[in-house]
């Protein structure tokens, strides 16, 4: 378990660990330089505004209640500055990285995912998912939770990566002294009121991955996975016999023989798919009620589509093992169906570690 004041301290000079993730990471490992160096910003280092020259994007003293405490750069293009909040007894520690993005690792989310797990191998994800912020160009940015602790030494971290083109915006966050839903809700309309007007216009037209939202996205809910599967056991009823009629409109491999993806037009299933001896796997529409579970609370998120669920029956209980924002294809549940049969579920508390090992290159 963590100590919060190391974990505040680590935040404090979070140059300094970027530099150290950045040295196992690199071959030409970036080093950090605190003080707002006049070559890079123009302004005081932790008061009054403070322009970062190469993009003329302008971090306020004071936003949000949160207050600058620094900044930070290993090259005029890759920048931080830090942010504090404090509400006896809760904390937010906050770093805003600006850079435009290059070889490194932790420039793309999965190599930010598993520097945040290198230093912290006991954190758990909690959560993960879209995270829309307004603006101009609407973003569509992710946004993960990660949690360290039990009770009053529960730890929140939290990864906001807005990847826009030529440049990215990352916000890596500590939450210490856990005690109000609302502590969350601070935090996101912190990266809701960065001056994103400014940092649109300095990436000029954008590309990146926040850049649109697709039609269907997964996302995780440790508490969803963890709950979810016995509620809809007791709430969903589903026909075997009668699902073994729907219309087959995919396959699958699996233990090498083809399995039958069927789509049904009616009842909370849309697909499902039967591996004999092993579970029958299904798609389900999740009812309204739900979403709260989801978008209120700690790891809530950006979800304004309906939701789904891929559910695995064992014959003995449901599982839920996945979420997704808008209904999947099937070519996206025959891709989670063959990787639940070749690989199992997961671990219940899966380590960040684990986490960045899923996502994209």
């Amino acid at each position: 378990m963590r100590n919060n004041r190391t974990m505040r301290a680590a935040l404090a000079v979070a140059f300094a660990v970027s530099a150290a993730v950045a040295q196992a990471q690199s071959a030409a490992p970036l080093k950090f330089a605190p003080g707002a160096n006049p070559a890079i910003w123009r302004g005081s280092d932790a008061s009054g505004p403070i322009v970062h020259l190469p993009s003329n994007v302008t971090l306020p003293a004071r936003l949000e209640g949160f207050t600058r405490t620094e900044v930070a750069a290993a090259t005029p293009e890759d920048v931080i500055a830090n942010y504090s909040w404090k509400e006896a007894p809760t904390e937010i520690a906050v770093s805003v990285y600006l850079f435009r993005p290059a070889g490194m690792a932790e420039h793309r989310l999965k190599g930010s995912v598993a520097a945040f797990a290198a230093l912290n191998p006991s954190a758990f994800l909690w959560s993960s998912g879209p995270f829309d912020i307004p603006a101009a160009t609407p973003l569509h940015s992710s946004k993960s939770v990660f949690k360290t602790g039990i009770g009053p030494d529960t730890v929140m971290d939290y990864l906001y990566f807005v990847a826009m083109g030529r440049w990215t915006v990352k916000v890596r966050a500590s939450l210490t002294g856990v005690k109000e839903d609302n502590a969350e809700g601070r935090l996101d309309a912190f990266v809701r009121a960065l001056p994103w007007a400014e940092l649109l216009a300095a990436n000029g037209a954008c590309t990146g991955a926040a850049c649109t939202a697709p039609a269907s996205e997964m996302f995780r809910s440790h508490f969803g996975e963890m709950m979810l599967g016995k509620l809809l056991d007791q709430i969903m009823k589903f026909d075997p016999k009668a699902e073994a009629k729907l219309p087959i409109v995919h396959r699958v491999e699996a233990f090498g023989s083809e399995i039958a993806v069927r789509r049904a037009e009616q009842g909370p299933a849309v697909y499902v798919a039967t591996v004999p001896r092993l579970a029958t796997y299904r798609i389900v529409r999740l009812p309204d009620p739900v979403k709260p579970l989801f978008v209120e609370g700690y790891g809530r998120m950006s979800l304004e589509k309906p939701l789904y669920a891929l559910l695995i029956d064992t014959g003995g209980g449901m599982l839920a093992t996945r979420f997704y924002n808008g209904e999947p294809s099937v070519e996206t549940f025959a891709e989670a169906v063959d990787r639940m049969v070749m690989i199992g579920t997961g671990a219940p508390f899966l380590p960040v570690k684990d986490f960045a090992d899923t996502l994209a290159e």
